[in-house]
């Protein structure tokens, strides 16, 4: 599942090897369907940049985004251009070869640390004081979020708002961001899950940089295999599939819980919230920032 995917973190041995995304420019409107032909394309994630981006290209057009879409080592590029090429109806793509560390060198010039809430998001170049509250470090990689874009801004910033929970899911984890922020602020039972292999292992190895790696179950798979129900259910997933799996993620939502979505852009916000109220949950605030927007839902009790 696409949540917010920035370029993900480095894999451990791959120092100096060449790396290559595929860039597209396209008006903003049609970015979503965009975003989602890439990832069925064989890209692993997705970067959304922007106007709102630390570092927009400085000729990008204004209401247009550039997709950055990762590829892994080894990964077929021309393969992927051609199912590109074949299924986007506006734009033309084109190849970027990164080297990893003039890469992550050049990130330290723009990606400065965040405080949302009680949380204090920062790089491992930057030591957090014990004023900064709840340190969460995640460093800029290679394929997933930051923290920098606003879907994850708002997404940790209603987490923020409906803790305390005793158990909460965090449906595409990307980073495991959201479901590291939970842990520290006191969450005992979390599930992080993400169909994406890549997002998995970024995932833990976060953990592990934030000494949570014991605080929190990190899988793979589908939503199907998730077993019971949470008090709190996160999902920082692209519009068109968080409409389709409504059904199964409202039954993963413990009665009198909260479900946060995030990812959806502010022209489709309507479009989901009615898909979930039409199941019963009751809508308790829409947050926007820039385009993008957080709805907030409830489940009335059993």
């Amino acid at each position: 599942m696409l949540v917010e995917r920035e370029p993900t973190d480095m894999v451990p041995g791959t120092k100096d090897r060449r790396w290559k995304q595929i860039h597209l420019r396209i008006p903003v409107e049609e970015a979503e369907r965009a975003a989602e032909v890439f990832l069925l394309a064989g890209c692993s994630g997705v970067e959304w940049i922007d106007a709102g981006h630390p570092a927009p290209p400085g000729d990008l057009p204004a209401d247009w985004v550039e997709l950055r879409g990762s590829l892994s080592l080894g990964d077929d590029v021309e393969g992927v251009l051609k199912i590109l090429q074949g299924k986007l109806t506006a734009g033309r793509p084109w190849v970027v070869e990164l080297d990893e560390q003039d890469w992550a060198e050049s990130w330290k010039e723009h990606f400065k640390p965040v405080r949302i809430g009680r949380f204090f998001i920062h790089p491992g170049w930057i030591e957090p004081k014990e004023e900064d509250g709840l340190a969460l470090r995640i460093d800029p990689g290679l394929a997933f979020g930051t923290g920098m874009h606003p879907t994850t801004r708002l997404c940790i910033q209603a987490l923020d708002q409906a803790l305390p929970a005793d158990s909460l899911l965090d449906l595409g984890c990307g980073s495991g961001i959201l479901a590291l922020a939970a842990a520290l602020a006191g969450v005992p039972r979390i599930l992080a899950m993400d169909n994406d292999p890549e997002a998995v292992i970024v995932s833990q190895e976060n953990a592990s940089k934030n000494g949570l790696l014991g605080r929190l179950q990190i899988q793979g798979g589908e939503l199907a295999q998730v077993q019971g129900r949470y008090d709190l259910v996160l999902a920082n997933i692209l519009s068109g599939t968080l409409i389709e799996l409504a059904p199964e993620i409202v039954d993963r939502v413990q009665p009198e819980g909260k479900l946060i979505l995030s990812g959806i852009l502010g022209s489709e916000a309507e479009q989901v919230r009615a898909a979930y109220t039409a199941l019963g949950l009751i809508h308790e605030a829409t947050e926007l920032e820039a385009e993008w927007c957080a709805v907030r839902l409830g489940k009335p009790a059993a």
